[in-house]
């Protein structure tokens, strides 16, 4: 697991506070899921097993998150664009006092 390892090294160094955290240990993400399940009339049951969130620097990963190493540093990949992205925006909200739309990339 040295890239994967790596990739975790490099996130920890580039984004302080960076961590991965199972969404089943934090409350916000218990209160996400319920608030989910409302207004989905129940049809979201999956957030909390199969959803990667992220929040800030924080990486919530389903409980079950025993991904193969490619998929993994995938993911985190992708993640680290949504951080860049919160990054960025953070300081152009505070900066303009605008609301700026954020984009989806899958």
């Amino acid at each position: 697991m040295l890239e994967y390892d790596k990739l975790i090294n490099d996130l920890s160094n580039e984004f302080p506070g960076f961590e991965i955290i199972p969404k089943n240990q934090s409350t916000l993400m218990k209160i996400i899921n319920v608030i989910l399940k409302i207004l989905s009339f129940g049809l979201m049951k999956t957030f909390m097993t199969t959803f990667v969130t992220t929040i800030g620097s924080k990486v919530y990963v389903p409980s079950s998150w025993e991904w193969d190493e490619t998929s993994k540093i995938s993911v985190l990949r992708h993640e680290r664009v949504h951080i860049l992205q919160k990054k960025k925006y953070t300081f152009a909200v505070s900066y303009t006092h605008l609301t700026l739309p954020t984009k989806r990339i899958v």
